[in-house]
């Protein structure tokens, strides 16, 4: 297993009437790919950081979301303008996500591993015993680790 650290940095930019809201990652980064997999727990970590950061209030309107490259942005349409004064723009926000990841996607790390006896499991998403691990599975999904 190995710890993953991944730097978010979150800013408010203005145009015209809309604000966008972009939280952007260093795509470069060897560990994004865990970051942008949903078979592990980082992806449920960046997703519910962009829900708890999202700008809500009765002054503005949500468009749509926008997925690029290196990062999110959110669109928002300002129909109060006093909001405008309270929201920190062109401020660069910093937030490190910290997880384990397991050494393979495979049962050992598993959500869907389930003891049998002392030598057989089952698969609960496949309703399969096995007898040894399978070491890459697509449908693997994290256990939490730590």
């Amino acid at each position: 297993m190995k710890v993953i650290e991944i730097t978010l940095s979150e800013r408010v930019e203005r145009l015209g009437n809309k604000l966008y809201q972009n939280f952007f990652y260093n795509k470069k980064d060897k560990n994004t790919k865990f970051f942008l997999d949903k078979r592990y727990l980082l992806y449920d970590k960046f997703n519910r950081h962009i829900l708890n950061r999202t700008l809500s209030c009765e002054e503005l309107d949500f468009i749509k979301s926008i997925n690029n490259e290196d990062g999110v942005s959110l669109e928002y349409l300002i129909k109060d303008e006093s909001i405008v004064d309270k929201i920190q723009i062109n401020k660069t926000k910093y937030k490190t996500i910290i997880d384990v990841i397991p050494d393979y996607p495979g049962c050992s790390f598993c959500i869907y591993r389930k003891k049998l006896t002392d030598v057989f499991y089952e698969c609960v998403f496949k309703n399969k015993a096995l007898n040894k691990d399978i070491k890459n599975c697509k449908w693997f999904q994290q256990k939490e680790l730590w």
